[in-house]
Formats: C-alpha cells, structure tokens, sequence
C-alpha cells in the first residue's frame, strides 16, 4: 500500500520522518511543491514529494495533516479522487479561548470524524488517529495509533497499521 501525508507541518513532517526511520516508503505533499522536495531531501530516498493531485493519486491511504478548516477545502477540491483511499485525520477543530486554554469550534453535539466522513465520497474510509498526540509525543516514541476509530478502522489496521509505525521496531 501506498501512503501519502498531506501537510507537512509539524505533525505531518514527525509522521514521515517516524515513516521513513522505520524503513517505509512514503509519499509527502504539501501546498507547495517545494516544502514537500526540501523534506523528502531531509529524509533521503523514502520519500518521495509530489504535488497533492499527484500524491493523493497515487495513495491507498492519505494522512491529511492540516487544519480542520483546511480538511473541509480540501474534500471540496480532490473528493472524487479519495474514494477506495482510507483517509487517516488527526485534525481537532479546537481554537485558542481567550483565556490560555481551547474551545471547540464546532457545534458540541457533533465531531470532527462525523463532520468529515460525510464529506467523503462513496467507498472511502475515514480513520481517527493521532489526534491526541502532539509533534512532541510522536517524536518522543509515542508511536501508536492512538484512539484510532471510525469507518476504515479495521482495514486500517490490517493494511496500514504495521506501516504506520514500523518505525517502533528500529528506533522507538
């Protein structure tokens, strides 16, 4: 299986660099091509940039590492092309509150994953995971799929699981 991380930020970027320590090959994107080339260079020949039509393509399973708002926009824009794909988010739709802490940005009686899965197309699974991991964790050796839950849960763990952190045998 193929597996594409859209957005290269910090929890993007600590998921292909976990990826391609454990020896898998991957497929990194982000808005800009060139983000995605200077970070496949960082982790050498695993990693392989392509603009986000091209990775999301090519991909079994995508990681969308970006905003929730981000995640709304891109559905809009490539969800013919994800269906059959089993769309990994770690997204929260939190904001500052003004006070030090995080609101929910959404209505309180829906989620994240119920707002999302609906957005997909038909034959696309939607998986949770990571959410409750910051860059931090999954670079301390955090590596788990951690509250993994959703519609592509057990096809995720039966295809994509060992890849996801395969890295836990060599370095964590």
């Amino acid at each position: 299986m193929n597996t594409a991380i859209i957005g290269l930020g910090n929890i993007g970027s600590q998921l292909a660099t976990n990826l391609t320590a454990g020896g898998q090959s991957i497929i990194v994107a982000d808005r800009t091509l060139a983000k995605a080339e200077k970070l496949a260079g960082k982790l050498g020949g695993e990693a392989k940039p392509m603009p986000i039509a091209d990775a999301i393509s090519k991909a079994d399973v995508v990681i969308l590492a970006i905003y929730f708002d981000a995640i709304k926009e891109l559905l809009a824009t490539y969800r013919g092309a994800l269906a059959g794909k089993i769309v990994v988010d770690p997204s929260n739709p939190l904001a500052p509150d003004g006070k030090g802490g995080f609101k929910k940005t959404i209505p309180a009686d829906q989620s994240s994953g119920q707002l999302i899965a609906a957005l997909l197309p038909e034959g696309a699974e939607l998986v949770k995971a990571f959410g409750t991991l910051g860059a931090e964790s999954l670079g301390s050796g955090v590596n788990r799929l951690n509250g993994l839950s959703g519609s592509g849960q057990s096809r995720c763990q039966a295809h994509c699981g060992k890849r996801l952190f395969a890295c836990q045998s060599r370095r964590c």
